[in-house]
């Protein structure tokens, strides 16, 4: 069964009852992601049936988002005021801190449940939310991300906080989709474009899931943003940036794995990525990471920045959080300074069991790694901490 993108959005329609999309620039990018997962993921039976699961409800979502906007004027009033994203390097703690930062009844971070179901807005009392976090959780269970291989990389639930770069993909311009299939050909056309669109639907999402939350300050992460500093400050010309620091070698070694892991949902092949494409991986982002570097040599943007590095954030979570609180202008109340504490001693590192990788299985060596990153690691003093 191959998927057939004009089929998926006729069937989108139908079963929204909806047919305006707010333009037809998502059709470029949907037919290439398509084409690309038909011809070059080696999707199994159920990998297949897993995205398209996945690509119709962003579809329907879409639908669903535009007509929430065109009947409900206050989801097109919602000023999102200075947020603040967490980016910066993949498993360098970003969700451990983004965690601790949504505890505070006065911030707002989004859960899973809420990307993926926008419309309604997930705060409006119209909306049934237990029966959204169910059907969610149950599409996890369904998409295979809550096997205990997956959740020593990274937990998941429909009710906990998660990367925002899932309002990416109702653009279907986002670079999600190359964590869970190998798609060489849509990475060449559309990841590596512009990604305005991608940040004017983000912001639509941020709109609905902001509504009925009285002002509360936006806390968000993931690291994909750090590629694309540039448009980010565009769209959201008041945010703030808060950059996480870890040896590039360590990073990668743990990248390379939850990829191997998360493709394997979806495809019989070797599920270790090969050395070319964890090299090309690795070049993706210390292109993004160098561009990031240049950025913050103008005044205006390096003003924007916080810098936390890994080993800060495991010796004082506590601190590294007051931190964040004092760049973004909030006062850390008594409240949220007890429930991050309590937090930090209820939730030890290995949890959810202890995540094992090496570099030297995708074909690397840590000299190579640190020699890629070189200009970032002496610019920013980064820490090594030994073997990968």
């Amino acid at each position: 069964m191959y998927l057939n993108s004009q089929e998926l959005i006729e069937a989108a329609e139908r079963k929204t009852s909806l047919a305006d999309w707010d333009g037809e620039e998502f059709r470029r990018p949907f037919g290439i992601l398509v084409d690309a997962i038909n011809e070059e993921a080696g999707l199994h039976p159920l990998g297949r049936a897993r995205a398209h699961q996945w690509l119709q409800l962003r579809l329907e979502q879409r639908l669903r988002m535009v007509e929430d906007r065109k009947r409900r004027s206050e989801i097109c009033e919602q000023q999102i005021d200075r947020p603040t994203f967490l980016i910066g390097f993949p498993r360098a703690g970003t969700t451990y801190l983004h965690t601790l930062l949504s505890l505070d009844p006065a911030t707002i971070a989004p859960l899973f449940w809420q990307l993926s179901l926008p419309s309604p807005p997930p705060n409006d009392p119209a909306c049934d939310q237990s029966g959204s976090i169910h059907r969610i959780q149950d599409m996890l269970e369904y998409q295979g991300w809550l096997t205990p291989e997956i959740a020593r990389t990274h937990h998941h639930a429909a009710d906990l906080p998660e990367e925002d770069f899932f309002g990416f993909e109702y653009s279907f311009v986002s670079t999600g989709f190359m964590g869970f299939f190998d798609i060489p050909s849509y990475v060449a056309q559309v990841v590596a474009g512009d990604f305005s669109v991608a940040y004017a639907w983000h912001r639509r999402v941020l709109q609905a899931l902001q509504v009925g939350t009285k002002g509360r300050r936006w806390m968000l992460k993931a690291p994909e943003h750090t590629m694309h500093v540039e448009t980010l400050l565009a769209a959201y010309p008041d945010a703030l940036l808060v950059q996480h620091h870890r040896d590039p070698s360590k990073v990668m070694a743990s990248v390379f794995s939850v990829l191997s892991a998360c493709r394997g949902n979806y495809t019989d092949r070797v599920q270790r990525l090969s050395k070319e494409q964890a090299r090309d991986f690795m070049l993706m982002y210390a292109n993004g990471i160098e561009h990031a570097m240049e950025l913050r040599n103008i005044p205006a943007v390096e003003c924007r920045f916080l810098d936390i590095h890994y080993r800060d954030l495991e010796r004082d979570p506590v601190a590294c959080v007051r931190r964040v609180y004092d760049h973004a202008g909030l006062t850390f109340a008594a409240e949220a300074d007890a429930a991050v504490g309590r937090w930090v001693v209820d939730n030890r590192k290995g949890k959810h069991g202890k995540h094992r990788y090496l570099l030297a299985e995708y074909g690397l060596t840590q000299n190579e790694v640190r020699a890629a990153f070189a200009r970032y690691i002496d610019r920013f003093r980064v820490e090594f901490e030994g073997e990968a």
